[in-house]
């Protein structure tokens, strides 16, 4: 129950329009995959005595058998996952209605079915270095990759560059902190670091040179618009503008841009005593005086186009 009403009201807070930064980070709104998580882990979960079970379960039909149905079983999740974000953006309907519902689900079927390969992967046979890397570090990327996305998403207005940067950037922190930092403050016996004393002022520099060059200051800029037809239908059928109208005036696909240009707007009309209607929405005319767009300039291009029949 409470995994159906955290669900419910992440849709709720996407329809009415909130930050998607706040939806994202709410605690009520992404409670239902923890919850998810939970459920899986309780039929079968990490511990020796249900890897008993699986075991036995598994080891009922042929090896060879099983070992297939679950590969195709992780594939084919794995394939669903990258088929529904390479169709949508961050701040599409879908992602918010079903998508992280969707993918919670897949993500439990991921891991019922690599946690089956493992149990039936001999003792004796190691398993391949890169998905024991990537087990490794999973859990710092998750931790790291969302300040990562805002900051990048900011500074480069290509949303596949940016978020290409971002993967970068996490899983070179994560390579550092769990190569280098833990194992320095939490050293194994058996595994001495070699040259352990050039390890702290060399970590302590990277750190600085990524916070000097990822937290520059982001001068405010508005994107290009789509077209001048987009332009002017927004302008005129809005009297205050939303992330739809935004969206479809300027195509940015980082929810991070949404927030900042909303948010020069809003300085604007707290300025000039404009009132505002809605909280998540802006002064449209407002908006376009902001962020330099010239209405009278772009009707009388169109005109001049539909002159010259182009």
């Amino acid at each position: 129950m409470v995994a159906v009403f955290s669900f419910l009201f992440m849709r709720y807070l996407f329809n009415a329009e909130f930050d998607l930064n706040i939806i994202y980070f709410n605690t009520f709104s992404r409670l239902f995959p923890f919850f998810i998580g939970s459920a899986a882990a309780t039929l079968w979960g990490m511990n020796a005595e249900q890897d008993n079970k699986l075991k036995k379960r598994f080891f009922k039909t042929r090896i060879k058998l099983k070992t297939t149905a679950l590969i195709l079983l992780t594939v084919s999740a794995a394939a669903v996952i990258a088929l529904v974000f390479s169709q949508y953006e961050f701040y599409d309907d879908f992602i918010y209605r079903l998508g992280f519902l969707l993918t919670s689900l897949l993500t439990v079927v991921l891991i019922y079915g690599t946690h089956g390969l493992h149990i039936l992967t001999p003792p004796e046979k190691k398993e391949p270095r890169a998905l024991t890397v990537a087990a490794d570090l999973s859990y710092d990327v998750y931790l790291y990759h969302w300040p990562f996305y805002i900051i990048l998403s900011a500074l480069i207005m290509n949303n596949t560059f940016a978020s290409l940067s971002t993967i970068a950037v996490s899983l070179l922190f994560s390579a550092l902190m769990v190569y280098v930092v833990q194992r320095i403050i939490l050293p194994q016996k058996d595994k001495p670091v070699r040259g352990q004393e050039y390890a702290t002022p060399a970590i302590i520099t990277v750190l600085i040179i990524g916070a000097l060059v990822t937290g520059g200051v982001v001068i405010a800029r508005a994107p290009a618009i789509t077209s001048i037809e987009n332009a002017l239908k927004v302008y005129y059928e809005n009297a205050e503008i939303g992330n739809k109208e935004i969206k479809t005036l300027f195509g940015v696909r980082s929810s991070a841009t949404l927030s900042r240009l909303k948010k020069i707007v809003k300085a604007e009309m707290i300025k000039n005593n404009i009132p505002s209607f809605n909280p998540n929405r802006v002064n449209t005319k407002t908006a376009y005086e902001v962020w330099g767009i010239d209405v009278n300039d772009l009707e009388e291009r169109r005109n001049k186009i539909k002159e010259l029949f182009l």
